[in-house]
């Protein structure tokens, strides 16, 4: 998986896990760096990066509406909420992909459960390696990386914040108090 993550933009990168679902460690590190030099063509990219082109060519399936289904469908399974109960009772949530590609999973999933007021912070919500409104797009850093999270709530009345980092494998809650 190519991924933006967490931490200060140079060090965007990709991570690779193992078959026990976790990140990859010692030995497999090195043994996949070694297997992925050895059989790395030489590429033009600007003559072989076009999507459409590569998936004729290669005849390759685009995974995004599958992998979303799937993404759904499980945490469907997952989730015990009351969202009518919820939307009664609360106010719009505010979400932030932190410039990452939570926002349309997140978007999806909350619909699917039938959330009515979720949005999103407009600024943030695009891919961006570069993190242009954040100098460390880690929410749970708090304030700092939530400041635009905070004026989109003010602006639209919200008291929750949910926000990812950029590769969506983390979640961080703000809820605003009375005080």
């Amino acid at each position: 998986m190519v991924t933006a993550s967490h931490n200060p933009k140079m060090d965007n990168g990709y991570k690779v896990y193992w078959t026990n679902g976790a990140q990859i460690t010692q030995p497999h590190d090195k043994g996949i760096t070694e297997q992925i030099m050895k059989n790395l063509p030489v590429v033009d990219v600007g003559e072989h990066f076009n999507y459409e082109t590569q998936l004729v060519t290669y005849n390759l399936e685009p995974l995004r509406e599958r992998t979303m289904n799937l993404y759904f469908e499980d945490g469907l399974k997952q989730i015990s909420i009351n969202s009518k109960e919820f939307n009664a009772k609360c106010k719009p949530i505010v979400h932030s992909s932190m410039h990452g590609v939570g926002h349309i999973f997140f978007a999806g999933l909350m619909q699917e459960l039938g959330f009515k007021e979720v949005i999103p912070v407009k600024e943030q919500m695009i891919p961006d390696p570069e993190f242009p409104t954040v100098a460390y797009p880690n929410p749970e850093e708090g304030e700092g990386s939530l400041n635009l999270s905070f004026k989109t709530a003010d602006a639209n009345g919200s008291s929750i914040i949910l926000a990812n980092d950029p590769d969506a494998d983390r979640l961080a809650v703000a809820e605003k108090q009375k005080e």
